[in-house]
Formats: C-alpha cells, structure tokens, sequence
C-alpha cells in the first residue's frame, strides 16, 4: 500500500484535488516523483529523466503517433523504451516491464504512470482507507493498494 500521510507532502494537481506521486525503481535508480494519472492511456517517460538513466537512443523503439493533448500540446515521441519497473516495497510490491513513451516536454515529474502500468499492477486509486478514522489522519489520504494480495507479493 502506498500512502500518503498528514506530513507527506502531496502537491496539489488543482483546486480541487491532490495527485498522487510516488517513487519506483527501475534502471539500478530510485525514480521520485513519478505521476500516477488512471487518466492517460499511455505511460511517459520525460527525455531529461531519459537521460539521467543513462539510457541511449539505441534502445528506443519508433513511435510514430503524437501525443494528443499532451500539456495542450501535440508532442511527438522520440521513440518508446521498456524498462523493468518496481513499484512498493517488501513485502508488498510488484515488478513489472512498463513502456513508456519517451517525449521531450517540460514537467515537475520524471516519469507519468498511466492506465497501461495501472492495469497491470491491477491496481485501484481510493481517496480513503478502510482503516478507523483518527484525529491523526486526513481525509485527503491517498493511496494505492493491490487488488489481487497474493500476487502482489514477489517471491
């Protein structure tokens, strides 16, 4: 289960609102500020994170559909890389290959985990727990849990 608690900071996506943003491995690289959006039907890499994985343009696979609506924007791809990418910690986590579409464009985030990856860790985003309510806790709480528990779990 990924969550966030009453002093994590959690960077508001708009007014009304808070995304969530975790951390994954992939590369030998602890990847921060990873964007999950259940809204994008693809998966993102952004160039300069590209990059600083030490990645090379050998390794990309052409891509030939722009990104529509993509920061207001169409982007076109530099191609498409497949990276194994681990998301949790023990013993609850998951690893799993992720395509992700490698554009040059600006963002706060390194990487943008869409509904591909979502669904393939079957996953499902709640803004609540099932955990007793507390004075500790807030209701923006978000988190990330796995659907199928024994799967979820690498041996």
């Amino acid at each position: 289960m990924i969550t966030y608690g009453p002093s994590d900071p959690v960077p508001a996506a708009s007014s009304s609102h808070e995304a969530l943003v975790i951390e994954v491995l992939t590369n030998s690289y602890i990847i921060k500020k990873v964007y999950v959006d259940p809204g994008n039907s693809v998966d993102v890499m952004y160039y300069r994170t590209f990059e600083n994985l030490k990645l090379t343009r050998e390794q990309l696979s052409p891509v030939r559909t722009p990104l529509v609506g993509f920061g207001r924007h169409v982007v076109h791809p530099e191609g498409m890389v497949t990276l194994t990418v681990t998301v949790g910690h023990q013993p609850r986590y998951r690893t799993i290959p992720v395509n992700f579409v490698v554009a040059r464009a600006d963002s706060p985030y390194n990487l943008l985990m869409g509904r591909p990856t979502l669904n393939a860790l079957r996953v499902a985003a709640s803004s609540s727990t099932s955990e007793p309510w507390t004075e500790s806790r807030r209701s923006s709480i978000m988190s990330i849990d796995c659907i199928d528990h024994h799967k979820s779990v690498k041996s």
